[in-house]
């Protein structure tokens, strides 16, 4: 990630102290990624996006209870590792897909 000198240890400082704005800064570089892991999972564009803004709101209402902030993308890593056999398809999509 590349946001000018500040590091992703700073943006997380800075996003727990009361910046939240600043979170899209920090996901943005990752989103494809999940994105991309998501979609290989579900093979469905709109289940897809919406289970990488979950995982989004899930990292964000959690972001203040990651210790190490040097492993961010690790831990963002674990999460998307974790939710991927939990994350199931919309009904929709789900009845359109050959057994």
């Amino acid at each position: 990630m590349n946001l000018g000198l500040t590091s992703e240890e700073e943006i997380i400082a800075r996003i727990c102290g009361g910046e939240k704005t600043l979170f899209h800064d920090l996901i943005r570089p990752y989103t494809r990624i999940m994105f991309g892991y998501a979609d290989a999972v579900l093979r469905n564009s709109a289940d897809s996006k919406e289970a990488v803004q979950e995982a989004a709101l899930k990292v964000f209402l959690n972001l203040s209870k990651l210790e190490d902030r040097a492993r961010f993308r690790a831990w963002l890593a674990a999460d998307c590792d974790q939710r991927g056999p939990n994350v199931s398809p919309s009904a929709e999509t789900a009845a359109l897909r050959p057994s």
